[in-house]
């Protein structure tokens, strides 16, 4: 629903699916995967307001779909939304990957039943209020997440009951400054607790490497190393997995890539892999036996001395001494020959020394 929205000029609001939906059909009560969008009046993703601003008691904005199999069976379609606006270029998303989201109005909800209105209001910046809570907007930054569950207080997503989710689940958006946002929901399980998310990266032409990771309660991570715009570059790779009980993990997540030669994301186009700052990656895996992965930021081409030295400061192996261009670097250590301990890894570049601790364990 939509609220304030300016007489002139008319403003139109869009949504752009950048998920997988999901379809909950009413007949069947049992979520389906196919082609499901959201839609205003069952058949337009474009919601034309007849009048933008709404007196006291009235609303419009986004509506049921209708399924595309079953004709004139309302569903609502589960996704990752983008909202996206004709009079200017701000925009944010929304997560409604939650099965407990329910139906508005006359129609059975399905199992927890929640409602699944939200009000957004303009006053030159979009705001939202959960329209089942007391009246408080909330400030929608360009980019940013509205996430279903937490906005009706839900606790952790659940996604188990929808077919396919987590082959489906990972999407990477524009956070709103230009950097590619990884945004994905719960992993769809009703008997395991993830404590974390491991996320992981390649380059074109690269293996894959661990890039970090975000505790099991957060369903984002923005990549501040590398900027979007349409310019000439590489490909870059993204997917996750869970990890529970400590050290078990979950399979891979799908594969998102961000690529430079037409797929842009957003308004701003594609990632050219530009790092922003000199930046030394803690080594993965660590601790390690006997091979580990190092990777390195360069902002500009340089004299690179990547070395290992133990807690004596005797310097163990020198693993780069050269000239490497801007970019992202990986380069592997392998510990066969030396005993079990902790290591220090030494980036000397730019003018500046940067360490990390390792751990060989054998």
């Amino acid at each position: 629903m939509t609220d304030n929205l300016p007489d002139e000029p008319v403003m139109n609001l869009t949504l752009q699916n950048e998920s997988q939906c999901w379809g909950y059909n009413l007949v069947s009560s049992v979520p389906i995967q196919s082609g499901y969008y959201l839609t205003n009046e069952f058949n337009n993703a474009t919601y034309y307001p007849d009048g933008n601003n709404l007196s006291a008691g009235e609303s419009a904005g986004f509506d049921f779909v209708t399924s595309t199999s079953i004709p004139q069976v309302p569903v609502f379609a589960y996704g990752l939304y983008k909202v996206t606006n004709n009079v200017n270029n701000k925009y944010f998303y929304i997560d409604y990957r939650d099965y407990r989201v329910g139906f508005y109005g006359l129609y059975n909800p399905p199992f927890n039943g929640n409602e699944i209105d939200v009000r957004i209001f303009y006053d030159g910046n979009f705001s939202f209020w959960d329209f089942s809570l007391p009246l408080n907007y909330e400030s929608v930054a360009v980019g940013d997440v509205l996430r279903i569950w937490e906005m009706k207080e839900k606790g952790i997503p659940q996604t188990h009951l929808f077919p396919n989710f987590w082959s489906n689940v990972l999407a990477v958006v524009n956070n709103g400054s230009g950097n590619p946002k990884l945004v994905w929901s719960a992993y769809p399980s009703s008997t395991i607790t993830i404590q974390k998310y491991k996320i992981y990266r390649k380059f074109e032409g690269g293996n894959w490497a661990y890039l970090t990771f975000v505790n099991g309660s957060t369903f984002e991570f923005t990549d501040q190393s590398v900027s979007l715009w349409i310019a000439n570059g590489m490909d870059v790779s993204y997917k996750i997995l869970g990890v529970y009980n400590i050290s078990q993990q979950t399979e891979y997540s799908n594969t998102k890539t961000v690529n430079v030669h037409g797929a842009p994301i957003g308004k701003e186009g594609a990632v050219s892999i530009v790092p922003k700052k000199l930046d030394l990656l803690q080594n993965y895996p660590n601790p390690f036996n006997p091979k580990t992965n190092i990777s390195f930021h360069l902002t500009k081409t340089n004299h690179v001395i990547l070395s290992v030295y133990d807690v004596l400061g005797n310097l163990v192996s020198k693993l780069i001494d050269e000239n490497k261009s801007e970019g992202i670097h990986q380069v592997t250590f392998d510990g066969s020959s030396i005993s079990s301990g902790v290591y220090l890894l030494v980036l000397m570049a730019e003018g500046k020394i940067i360490s990390k601790k390792m751990l060989l364990s054998k």
